[in-house]
C-alpha cells in the first residue's frame, strides 16, 4: 500500500501545529509557576548557600512572626526588592512562631549583616554595600 505525499504532510503539518500550541502552553504555565522563584519559604542549605554567594548572589532570611506588627510592611518592601533584584537576590521568608519581632540577615561574598526589626533604610544601605552589582539609587539616594 503506496501513501501520497500530500497525506504524509497533511499529517506532518498537523503535529507541527499541534506540538507548536502545546509548546506555547507548557511555556505560559512554567512561566507563572516560576516568577517568584528567587522567594523561598524555606532554609536553603549550607553548600547551596555557599554556591549562591561564591557566584556573586546575596541572600536575604527574613524571619517574623506571624503576630508581628511591623512586618507586612518589612516583608512588602523585601518582596519588592526580590523582585527588582531578581538576577542576583533570593529572599529566604520564614514564618518562625519563637519570634516576637523580626531578624533580617543578609549574606553575600561582600559581608553579613543582622538587625532585628530593620527600618527600609537599614535594609536599603546593607544591599547598597553587600549587593554585587548596586542599583543606581545607591549612589543618588533614591
Amino acid at each position: 500500500m503506496r501513501v501520497k505525499p500530500a497525506v504524509v504532510a497533511l499529517i506532518m503539518l498537523g503535529l507541527y501545529i499541534i506540538s507548536t500550541f502545546a509548546y506555547i502552553g507548557l511555556q505560559s504555565f512554567r512561566s507563572n509557576e516560576n516568577s517568584d522563584s528567587n522567594i523561598i519559604h524555606f532554609r536553603l542549605d549550607n553548600y547551596t548557600r555557599y554556591n549562591i554567594v561564591q557566584q556573586g548572589g546575596t541572600i536575604i532570611t527574613f524571619e517574623y512572626d506571624g503576630k508581628c506588627s511591623n512586618c507586612d510592611y518589612q516583608k512588602y518592601f523585601l518582596e519588592k526588592a526580590a523582585a527588582d533584584y531578581k538576577n542576583q537576590l533570593i529572599l529566604e521568608d520564614i514564618l518562625n512562631s519563637t519570634f516576637t519581632s523580626s531578624k533580617l540577615t543578609i549574606e553575600s561574598r561582600y559581608g553579613n549583616r543582622t538587625f532585628i526589626d530593620p527600618t527600609e533604610n537599614e535594609t536599603f544601605y546593607a544591599l547598597c554595600d553587600l549587593l554585587a552589582m548596586p542599583p543606581t539609587s545607591c549612589v543618588t539616594g533614591k
